[in-house]
C-alpha cells in the first residue's frame, strides 16, 4: 500500500521579495483610491483586487518560493524464497528425497505464508513459478549458497521491500564464496530451513587419487589412493586400475568404519613413454548411491630417462656437498659430479666429459673448468641447454668475452661482500616460472617473506646490474641482485652471486617448510634449466582434469619480441565443442587468466589468441577433461551447522523443516513506513504562471478602458 499518512509542510524562498506583498497590496488600493472620472465603489475594488493580483503573482514569479513536505507510505515488505535443486537434494531419507519433502512443505501451510519472489538454485539461481513447485527436479554438478543468497537480494528492486530470505537447503556447499561471510555483508535476515539430518546413503567414494613422484619408461607407477565410505562396514571392495578398454591391475581392500579416509598406494605396471589417462574406480556395491563418485581419472607424463646434470666445482666444500645432496635426492635427475683435487684432477674414476651435449643442464660452482672453453659453453647454452653459474670472483685477467655474453648481469666491483642482511625475494619473483617454488605452499598462505626468516648469505658479490632482459629473483637488502635468471639463444641461464645456501638450510629460522624453501629453490631451477619449454609468444596451461562442476582455469602468458611480458594485450579462448568465446583477466604483467565454469563432461580442447592493438601475437592451444566425479558427491550429508551459520551471522533464525511454524511471524512481515521529501515550486519558466500575469493585467486594462478610464 502506498496511502499518504502524514505530511510535514515547508516553504523556502527569498524572503525579501515576500515582505513586499502587504505593500504591494496597499499601493494598488492606494492608487484606486480616487478615480476620474468617479466609478462605483464595487468596480473600483474590482480594479485593485487586478492591480493587487498582478503585483502579487509579479512578486512569487521572482521569489521563487518551494513548497517542500514530507510524505509518510506504508509499504509492506516480502521474503524471497531460495529453494536448493542441487543434486544432493535427491538423497532419500524414508523413502523420501530431501527435494520431495520441501516441496509437500510449500505446498501446505508454509506456501501461503510466502508472497515474495521464488528461486531454485544450485551452482546458479533461476527464476520459478510458485504454480510449479511440484515439478521442480535437481540439476547441476554443485552447490554455491553464496551465489543463491547474492541472487535473492536481486530479486527485490527496492531494498526497503526486501524483509528477509527464506533459505531452504540441506545446507551442502561445494562451489564459490563463503556463504557465512557473504550472509554478514547482504544486510538482511536470513531464515533457513533443514532437514535436521547427517543421513548419508551407502556409498563407497573416492576422495583423490593423484601420482605419488615422476613416472619413467619400463618402472611401475604408483598411484595414492584416498577412499571414505558409509554403509559398508568390515566389507572389502574391488579397486580396478584401468586405460582405455584394458584393465591393468584389481586389487581387493578392506574398508574401515563409517566416514574414515582411507588411503592406499596402487601399483601400475610399466607403462611407455608418453602421455596416458587411466582411470581408477571401485567397482560399485548393491546399494549404492550414487555410483559416479567412485571412479575418478588419473593423468600421467611418463618420461623417457631421468634429466642429466653435470655438477662442477673446484674443491669440496660445505656448498658443493649440499647441493650435491639436495639435488641427488630428486629422483627425476641424474647428477654426475665433478669434484677437483690439488692435482688439477676430480675425485672418482670418472673423465670429465668432452662433450657438454648428453647433459640437460650444467652448474658450475666457482669457476669454469679449465676442460670447458668459453666458447663451447657459449654453444650448449645457444642450442638450448641450461646453465646454473654460481661465481663470486673472475679468473685472472677477468672474464672472457664469451662469457660476459652469457651471463644475464653486467659485473660490478670485482671483489666479494660479506652478507649482512637476509635476502629478499626479487622484482621478478612473482611473474617468473620459478617464482612460486621460491616461496612454499605453507608460507604463500602466510605473511611475509619466507627468505627475510633465513640467515643471510656468507658472502656475495656487490652492486651488479641486471640487463633489460634478465629476471632478478632474489636480491640483496639493499636491492643489489643475487639470483637472476635470463636466456641465451635457446637455452636459459641462473647466475647465483652468492655462496653460504647451506648454512641458510641448516640454521634456517623457524624450521620446517623454512628450511625447505633452499632446498625447493636449487631443485626448481635446475628443472627450469633443464627442462625446454614450449616456444612462441603465446603460453597456455591448465589442469588436465577437472571434476564436474568445478571451473575450469586457463592461465597464459603472453611475450614481447624481446621475451619480456607483455602487459595489456587482448587474450581470447575459443572453447571447443560449442564454440563459446571466453576473454581472460589479466593478473600480472604478462599473465592473463580465465575461470570457465557450466561444463559438460568430457573431453575440452580450447585456443588462445592474443592481440596487441593491431597486432596478432600468437596463437596457442591445449585440452582438458572434465571428468563425471562431481563436487557434489563428494559429500551428501545435510550441513545443520552450514545453515545455522548463515542465519546467526545474517541476523535471521534457523529451524529444522518441520519447525516451520516458529518462523511464521518473520515469513509475513508488517508495514514499514518509508519517508519520502516532495517539493513544488513556483519558476517563471512555467507558461501557465506567465498566461496567468497577463491575464490578469490584461483584464484590469478592458475594465478601466469600460470605465472610461483610457
Amino acid at each position: 500500500m502506498s496511502d499518504l499518512l502524514d505530511t510535514i509542510f515547508n516553504i523556502d524562498a527569498v524572503w525579501p521579495w515576500l515582505v513586499l506583498l502587504p505593500l504591494a497590496i496597499w499601493f494598488a488600493w492606494f492608487v484606486y483610491r480616487r478615480t476620474r472620472p468617479s466609478v462605483s465603489p464595487s468596480r473600483v475594488t474590482l480594479l485593485w483586487m487586478l492591480r493587487g493580483a498582478s503585483f502579487s503573482l509579479l512578486l512569487l514569479l521572482l521569489a521563487e518560493p518551494m513548497l517542500s513536505y514530507l510524505s509518510r507510505r506504508a509499504l509492506r515488505p516480502v521474503t524471497v524464497t531460495l529453494i536448493d535443486t542441487s543434486p544432493s537434494m535427491d538423497v532419500e531419507q524414508e523413502g523420501v528425497t530431501r527435494l520431495a519433502r520441501f516441496q509437500r512443505a510449500l505446498a501446505g501451510e508454509l506456501g501461503e505464508h510466502l508472497d515474495g519472489p521464488t528461486l531454485a538454485f544450485s551452482s546458479t539461481a533461476y527464476d520459478i513459478d510458485g504454480d510449479t513447485l511440484d515439478q521442480l527436479k535437481s540439476i547441476g554438478q554443485a552447490t554455491d549458497l553464496a551465489a543463491a543468497l547474492h541472487a535473492g537480494v536481486r530479486a527485490v528492486p527496492d531494498p526497503h521491500l526486501l524483509a528477509g530470505i527464506l533459505l531452504l537447503s540441506d545446507g551442502r556447499h561445494n562451489l564459490g564464496e563463503d556463504p557465512e561471510r557473504v550472509a554478514t555483508q547482504l544486510g538482511t535476515p536470513i531464515y533457513t530451513l533443514g532437514l535436521g539430518s547427517q543421513h548419508t546413503p551407502d556409498d563407497v567414494q573416492i576422495v583423490e587419487a593423484v601420482p605419488t613422484g615422476p613416472v619413467f619408461a619400463g618402472r611401475p607407477a604408483r598411484i595414492l589412493l584416498r577412499l571414505r565410505s558409509w554403509g559398508f562396514q568390515d566389507s572389502t571392495v574391488v579397486i580396478r586400475i584401468a586405460e582405455g578398454d584394458d584393465t591393468l591391475q584389481e586389487i581387493e581392500f578392506p574398508l574401515g568404519t563409517a566416514g574414515q579416509q582411507q588411503q592406499v598406494e596402487l601399483s601400475v605396471p610399466s607403462l611407455s613413454a608418453g602421455p596416458h589417462l587411466l582411470r581408477v574406480s571401485v567397482v560399485p556395491r548393491d546399494g549404492e548411491l550414487p555410483p559416479h563418485n567412485s571412479q575418478a581419472l588419473v593423468s600421467l607424463r611418463v618420461r623417457h630417462n631421468r634429466l642429466r646434470v653435470l655438477m662442477s666445482c673446484r674443491r669440496p666444500g660445505a656448498e658443493s656437498a649440499f647441493i650435491g645432496r639436495t639435488l641427488t635426492a630428486d629422483s627425476t635427475l641424474q647428477i654426475d659430479e665433478f669434484i677437483g683435487r690439488r692435482d688439477g684432477g676430480f675425485y672418482g674414476s670418472e673423465p670429465f666429459p668432452q662433450k657438454l651435449a648428453a647433459y640437460d643442464a650444467l652448474i658450475l660452482l666457482d669457476e669454469v673448468p679449465a676442460t670447458i672453453a668459453p666458447g663451447d659453453l657459449q654453444t650448449f647454452v645457444a642450442e638450448g641447454g641450461g646453465l646454473l653459474l654460481q661465481k663470486l670472483a673472475p679468473e685472472k685477467g677477468g672474464l672472457s668475452a664469451e662469457l660476459e655474453e652469457l651471463l644475464p648481469t653486467i659485473a660490478g666491483p670485482r671483489t666479494s661482500v660479506r652478507g649482512q642482511e637476509p635476502l629478499r625475494l626479487g622484482r621478478d619473483a612473482s611473474s617468473h616460472a620459478i617464482g612460486r617454488f621460491l616461496v612454499g605452499r605453507r608460507q604463500a598462505e602466510a605473511a611475509g617473506d619466507p627468505w627475510q626468516r633465513l640467515p643471510p648469505l656468507l658472502l656475495r658479490l656487490p652492486r651488479l646490474r641486471a640487463k633489460p632482459v634478465a629476471h632478478v629473483l632474489l636480491a640483496a637488502s639493499d636491492g643489489d641482485p643475487v639470483v637472476v635468471a635470463g636466456a641465451f639463444g635457446a637455452g636459459r641461464i641462473i647466475q647465483v652471486a652468492g655462496t653460504g645456501f647451506w648454512r641458510q638450510s641448516l640454521f634456517g629460522g623457524g624450521g620446517g617448510d623454512d628450511q625447505q624453501t633452499v632446498r625447493r629453490f636449487w631443485r626448481s631451477a635446475i628443472h627450469w634449466l633443464a627442462v625446454a619449454e614450449p616456444g612462441g609468444r603465446v603460453r597456455a596451461s591448465s589442469e588436465p582434469i577437472y571434476r564436474s562442476g568445478e571451473p575450469a582455469v586457463v592461465t597464459v602468458e603472453v611475450f614481447d619480441e624481446l621475451n619480456e611480458p607483455l602487459m595489456d594485450a587482448q587474450v581470447e579462448l575459443l572453447l571447443a565443442p560449442g564454440g563459446r568465446l571466453v576473454s581472460l583477466d589479466p593478473q600480472a604483467p604478462g599473465r592473463y587468466r580465465a575461470e570457465i565454469a557450466g561444463l559438460d563432461v568430457g573431453t575440452h580442447s580450447f585456443r588462445v589468441t592474443a592481440r596487441y592493438g593491431d597486432t596478432d601475437i600468437g596463437q596457442n592451444e591445449g585440452s582438458f577433461i572434465v571428468e563425471s566425479h562431481t563436487l557434489e558427491s563428494a559429500d551428501l550429508r545435510g550441513d545443520a551447522e552450514m545453515l545455522a551459520a548463515i542465519a546467526r551471522a545474517s541476523g535471521g533464525a534457523y529451524r529444522e523443516l518441520g519447525q516451520w511454524a516458529e518462523l511464521s511471524h518473520l515469513l509475513r512481515p508488517l508495514p514499514v513506513l518509508v519517508e519520502e521529501e516532495q517539493r513544488l515550486g513556483v519558476e517563471v519558466r512555467h507558461l501557465g504562471w506567465l498566461i496567468l500575469l497577463t491575464g490578469l493585467l490584461a483584464a484590469e486594462w478592458i475594465l478601466r478602458k469600460r470605465s472610461g478610464m483610457l
